[in-house]
Formats: structure tokens, C-alpha cells, sequence
């Protein structure tokens, strides 16, 4: 028994694929093509159990992920620096 792609992988057209109302896809092609999202790396700090307590309770309070606060709080920061890069470069 040998197993075949499917069409949709072959770039073929699928049959239960929805149609597209005219004026929607000519709207479609005339968009910008998306931007390409930058590269992303993680990083990773030890805090105090004390620190990571309050900041999880302000992330709650929030109804936020610790993350998003922790990029929220940086983000002022980051701003400056990233200036500063340009500046130097310049």
C-alpha cells in the first residue's frame, strides 16, 4: 500500500476549500505583503522567591501573564538603549 499527498500539499486545489467573493480577494492581492516578525530569543532571571511572589501577585492583579509585565516594565528601558546603539553607530 503506498500512501499519496494530499492535494492540498501538492499545491492543488482542494475541494472543500471556501470561496472567495471577488471583491475580497482583488482587496486581498492589493495588501502589502506582511511583514516578517523578528527573531525572537528567550531570557531567563533569578529573582528572590519575595520578588517573585509580588511581581506574580501584580501579573494577577493585572490579569496579565508575568511575562507581558516583566516587557511592559522593560520596554522604557529598552527604548533608551536601543538609542543609544543608533547613536553610536551613527
Amino acid at each position: 500500500m503506498s500512501l499519496s499527498v494530499p492535494r492540498c500539499l501538492r499545491g492543488e486545489s482542494v475541494s472543500h476549500e471556501f470561496p472567495i467573493d471577488k471583491q475580497l480577494r482583488s482587496q486581498l492581492n492589493k495588501r502589502p505583503p506582511m511583514p516578517t516578525p523578528e527573531i525572537r530569543k528567550q531570557i531567563s532571571i533569578f529573582v528572590p522567591i519575595s520578588d517573585w511572589k509580588a511581581i506574580r501577585q501584580e501579573a494577577a492583579r493585572k490579569r496579565i501573564p508575568m511575562t507581558e509585565l516583566c516587557r511592559q516594565w522593560m520596554h522604557p528601558s529598552l527604548t533608551k538603549l536601543r538609542e543609544q546603539m543608533q547613536n553610536r553607530a551613527a
